[in-house]
């Protein structure tokens, strides 16, 4: 196995990241931003850094991203489909077991979710937090 069969997950893991980052950063505050974001996150130095390296902090990032992104979606869409919130324990699963500031961010994201939802929202929100909090913390044990 060579360098490049270790090093080529990482690589692809931080074209995901940038893509996952203008999707989030899109959503939130408009396609503008959204693009400057995948911008400055394709050429600052710690993306680009660890998506060369095999760490987890390349990783980390990417399931950050991603899980951030299954956040949204469990939280601002009219009605978020069953499969965001598997998706979003997943992503929340792997960001535990990839490095521990990745863990402690999906805390954060987690306990800052119980304070934003949308009214008309509220109710399927909770369901699938419920949900999904669970499985998080099934497989992540």
């Amino acid at each position: 196995m060579g360098e490049w069969a270790v090093r080529l997950p990482f690589a692809i893991g931080g074209v995901l990241a940038v893509y996952f980052a203008i999707r989030v950063f899109t959503r939130w505050f408009g396609p503008t931003t959204g693009l400057l974001t995948g911008a400055f996150m394709a050429f600052l130095e710690f993306p680009l850094v660890y998506s060369q390296i095999a760490r987890p902090y390349g990783a980390g990032l990417l399931f950050s991203m991603m899980m951030t992104w299954f956040w949204t979606r469990l939280l601002f869409d009219e009605k978020p489909k069953s499969l965001v919130a598997v998706a979003y324990a997943i992503t929340a699963s792997a960001c535990m077991y990839t490095h521990y500031f990745s863990f402690l961010f999906a805390l954060i994201v987690r306990i800052t979710g119980a304070f934003l939802p949308l009214r008309k929202t509220l109710p399927y929100y909770v369901r699938c937090r419920r949900c999904s909090c669970i499985a998080v913390h099934l497989i992540f044990i």
